[in-house]
């Protein structure tokens, strides 16, 4: 056996050796000018691929006026679609769900293409005119009315021919005798997959094919290169934290597992995340983490608690906390909030300041300890940091600190999916494409970074690296 694990381990060597040595010093950049292309220099040699342009869609929808544009509106990206009571506010393009029928629920971002849209009377004989009778919010492809000049709203019908891009990863690869390729991805609304290189080939860097035009047409700038170079996962932060955890794990006995946070942790966006929780079939981080326990400790009964809810922060988490989960006598208690809480008007401040989001989760700790309570802070998600003036990315850090900060002060776990969720471009992958509303919620992909980083906390011992 040990034999057997020595040759492995050899093998696998010999196989990354043979993919950096493929690898070697590889420079890639955009053609000049920005082009469908990329310039591969490999030590002496120059080589220039060409890159297929996204694939296009067209789509016609008739639907009733919207309402008329207000300045309320400015400060949230995408526009509100709906009223408090309920009511459609704009005219969205996107579509409501993906190839797969998962809900896409924020919109396709710079996807709708600005120039194809044309907007009619349901019956084409009048054409509407952009800034004259409506007002298109070009990044979310959202329409409003302008006085009424599409209509009364919520009567009057409207129709609006229009396509949209599709986004798609390529994947520049290295064969064993030098030649440099890109493999063609599969394209998708949202959350394309990176292809796997070819057999005895290096995979070399990822190229986001980006559907929004700059200047007029298709080009891949240095923003779109995502070099390969795979960062280790991320270990667990005072794994030692949840020890008590993982013992009644390995002996067998009935562990109770609190899940608290907002629609991250509610399951949005993996398939049908409302559906069958706790089971194989919902694919939301919680239950994976939880399907996932029940294999590696089948002795055990594994109890989760749900205290979670949409549009949430800390401070729901402390309510949720009281009523609901500390009664169960949780022995661990996952906190996963911040996205959120660091959200707001763009121009304003944020729902909950740093300082009181790291006060609301040192009492969230604090409380589960005193019921005895193990608990696990979880760093969030990156939102897209291409929507312009959003500050949610650029607030991140301060709010990822505050949890590693809270973690340390007061001895517990810590989850750094924040870090992992970043490190996906070194595997070629642009973390924002791992969204599926283009926004703040995670695909299947995104679900699969939150599971895995939980799950090396709780795995039991000998199971060798962390999981990938």
């Amino acid at each position: 056996m040990t034999r057997v694990l020595v040759v492995l381990a050899a093998t696998c060597a010999a196989l990354v050796w043979h993919g950096e040595a493929l690898r070697g010093q590889v420079v890639i950049e955009p053609t000049s000018p920005p082009g469908l292309g990329v310039v591969v220099r490999d030590g002496t040699k120059t080589h220039i691929l060409r890159v297929d342009p996204p694939e296009v869609k067209s789509e016609t929808v008739t639907a009733k006026a919207p309402v008329n544009y207000a300045s309320w509106m400015e400060p949230w990206q995408p526009w509100p679609s709906k009223g408090k009571d309920g009511s459609r506010l704009t005219m969205n393009l996107s579509p409501a769900a993906d190839e797969d029928g998962t809900q896409i629920l924020s919109g396709l971002f710079r996807q709708i293409l600005p120039d194809s849209i044309v907007v009619t009377s349901a019956d084409g004989s009048r054409t509407f005119k952009k800034d004259e009778d409506y007002r298109l919010n070009e990044d979310w492809g959202q329409i409003v009315n302008l006085n009424n000049r599409l209509g009364a709203a919520g009567e009057a019908e409207v129709k609006v021919s229009f396509q949209y891009g599709l986004v798609r990863l390529d994947l520049v690869q290295k064969a064993p005798d030098g030649t440099v390729s890109v493999k063609k991805g599969v394209s998708r609304m949202v959350c394309p997959a990176l292809p796997d290189p070819d057999p005895g080939c290096a995979a070399l860097a990822g190229i986001f094919v980006d559907p929004w035009k700059k200047d007029g047409r298709y080009a891949l700038a240095a923003d779109c290169i995502y070099p390969i170079a795979p960062k280790p996962p991320v270990l667990p932060i005072r794994k030692e934290a949840v020890s008590r955890t993982v013992a009644k794990l390995r002996e067998g006995k009935e562990v109770k597992i609190a899940f608290l946070g907002d629609s991250v942790t509610l399951g949005a966006e993996a398939p049908r995340w409302w559906a069958d929780l706790w089971t194989e079939k919902n694919l939301g981080y919680p239950s994976r983490v939880i399907t996932a326990l029940r294999k590696m400790y089948p002795r055990s009964v594994i109890t989760p608690i749900a205290g979670f809810k949409g549009g949430t922060g800390t401070k729901y988490g402390l309510e949720v906390l009281e009523k609901t989960v500390l009664p169960e006598k949780p022995d661990l208690v996952l906190i996963a909030f911040g996205a959120n809480d660091m959200s707001g008007p763009i121009g304003g401040k944020p729902n909950n300041p740093v300082e009181s989001f790291k006060s609301d989760i040192e009492a969230l700790v604090r409380k589960a300890k005193e019921v005895g309570a193990e608990a696990m802070l979880i760093c969030p998600l990156q939102t897209n940091p291409r929507i312009p003036k959003d500050e949610r990315a650029a607030r991140l850090p301060s709010y990822r600190q505050a949890i590693l900060d809270a973690g340390e002060e007061l001895s517990v776990a810590v989850a750094d999916v924040t870090t992992e969720w970043l490190n996906q471009a070194f595997k070629g992958i642009p973390p924002f494409l791992l969204l599926h509303n283009c926004n703040n919620h995670p695909g299947i992909a995104g679900h699969q970074i939150y599971a895995e980083v939980i799950l090396r906390f709780l795995e039991p011992a000998g199971t060798g690296r962390p999981r990938q």
